[in-house]
């Protein structure tokens, strides 16, 4: 039997939409994205500061995306490709920079940033990860080749996975449904072991299936976008790194299956499913959002439901 405990309600608080949400100093960073906003809240629900409104000047987003944060401070992006620096009451550094336009932020390699989403190379092959340098505003390499048939039939976002970690980036591929690990050499490193569950696929004329249920090409096409992994983030427990990730999947009722990987040894530790979405993890606790009955968000509290390490 899994114990559910209301963690925290944010019925006090006006986010509209909750988009990136990362641990920090002890809470949450919640990106209001169709509010414009940044705030951060313990996890006893106490705001501690709200940042944002829709604009372009300092401290202003449009569409804010491309939440993350390193020993210089808080880095968000926004549709506007602009990216901004905040210290960790949310003050705004001297910092601003933009980036190629359709294109999310995901941290930094030296000087270079580093984006994911679709660009085209010289031949037409289109890759999803990208090294770009602010000052020349040249992107000096590509890698993560997506299949071209994936960006045609519109599989391939920035919402999709793509993890940055100790100077590599795991990226989930839409159509060979595979997770590997790159280099910033753009060379793959391994592929993950990974579960998933009731989907299987045949090429050309033969029958294209999800769950037993055979479909027609474009029938495929609608529901594989909704089994591509959302809701992905990394998280330490005992000293051990961890990705886990979200698979929305179901062609009527949308079902979430929760997977685990183990980071150093590249092994599924399982999957769940469950009808929450999680944005965090704490010691072995998922924080999950779920909205309430009056449009506001509650985080709620749920145990991982695979062992990890003691």
């Amino acid at each position: 039997m899994v114990v559910i405990l209301l963690l925290l309600s944010l019925g006090g608080l006006s986010i509209q939409w909750p988009g990136d949400v990362k641990v920090y100093n002890q809470g949450l960073l919640i990106v209001d994205q169709l509010g414009h906003q940044l705030l951060w809240t313990d996890f006893e629900g106490n705001e501690g500061w709200r940042i944002g409104q829709r604009g372009e000047g300092p401290g202003e987003f449009d569409y804010p995306s491309g939440l993350f944060v390193d020993s210089r401070g808080i880095w968000l992006g926004s549709q506007t490709s602009k990216l901004q620096l905040f210290d960790d009451a949310g003050r705004f550094q001297d910092v601003s920079l933009f980036y190629t336009m359709g294109h999310t932020p995901i941290g930094w390699v030296d000087d270079n940033l580093l984006l994911k989403g679709v660009m085209f190379d010289e031949i037409g092959n289109p890759n999803m990860i990208h090294l770009f340098n602010p000052q020349t505003q040249d992107i000096t390499k590509s890698f993560a080749a997506a299949s071209p048939e994936s960006v045609s039939n519109n599989f391939v976002n920035n919402d999709h996975l793509a993890i940055f970690f100790g100077n590599h980036i795991v990226y989930a591929d839409a159509m060979t449904m595979e997770l590997r690990e790159y280099d910033m050499a753009g060379d793959v490193v391994r592929k993950f072991e990974q579960s998933w569950s009731g989907i299987s696929r045949w090429e050309g004329q033969r029958p294209y299936m999800i769950d037993g249920r055979r479909l027609s090409k474009a029938e495929f096409y609608q529901a594989l976008d909704r089994i591509l992994p959302r809701a992905s983030f990394m998280f330490h427990h005992n000293d051990r790194e961890y990705l886990l990730f979200t698979i929305i999947k179901g062609m009527t009722e949308s079902e979430l299956v929760i997977q685990v990987l183990d980071l150093e040894s590249g092994k599924s530790l399982g999957v769940w499913s469950q009808n929450l979405v999680p944005v965090a993890v704490r010691r072995d606790t998922m924080v999950c959002l779920s909205e309430n009955a009056e449009g506001y968000f509650d985080l709620i509290e749920k145990k991982i439901q695979v062992p990890l390490a003691d």
